[in-house]
């Protein structure tokens, strides 16, 4: 059984409110706020109309998932300025530009979720973004705490949102 959107959207959620007090400090944007729509294309807009987009993966950063490239919509790059993962053992980003120069894109197809309708579209075009090509912007002391799982996600494996 898979997780269902709703806990996903709680989950990233949470971790959207608890990350945000470091990223207004570790960019010098105290006007970083988060946007009001769980449907937005980012997760937070700076006070001078920056964007970020924010994923929160239970990986590691030296697991095979992040040393092979960090999945992100391509959609997502194209709407923001940063694109931020927050991993267990701490947070890293990669500036959205440097993301479309150099990163490759490739097709990523999910399985379809029991929530989600039949004629939902399961494939997209996603850049995968080598971790050493990121930037730590804080390492968690005591690693991240994994998200709670009620279905039977493989650790570490997320759907993306197919449908921007």
């Amino acid at each position: 059984m898979w997780n269902t959107c709703e806990e996903d959207l709680r989950v990233g959620k949470e971790a959207e409110i608890l990350v945000l007090p470091i990223l207004k400090n570790y960019f010098n944007d105290h006007d970083l706020k988060l946007v009001s729509s769980d449907w937005d294309s980012n997760d937070y807009v700076g006070g001078k109309g920056v964007k970020y987009e924010i994923k929160t993966r239970d990986l590691k950063s030296d697991g095979k998932e992040a040393t092979d490239g960090l999945m992100i919509n391509v959609a997502k790059v194209g709407w923001n300025d940063y694109i931020i993962w927050n991993l267990l053992d701490g947070i890293y980003y990669r500036d959205a530009n440097d993301i479309m120069g150099d990163c490759e894109v490739k097709i990523h197809t999910n399985d379809r979720r029991p929530d989600e309708r039949a004629d939902v579209n399961t494939t997209k075009k996603v850049y995968y973004v080598p971790i050493e090509k990121c930037i730590c912007l804080k390492r968690y002391e005591t690693p991240r705490t994994p998200k709670e799982k009620s279905g039977g996600l493989k650790r570490g494996v997320c759907h993306i949102r197919l449908d921007d």
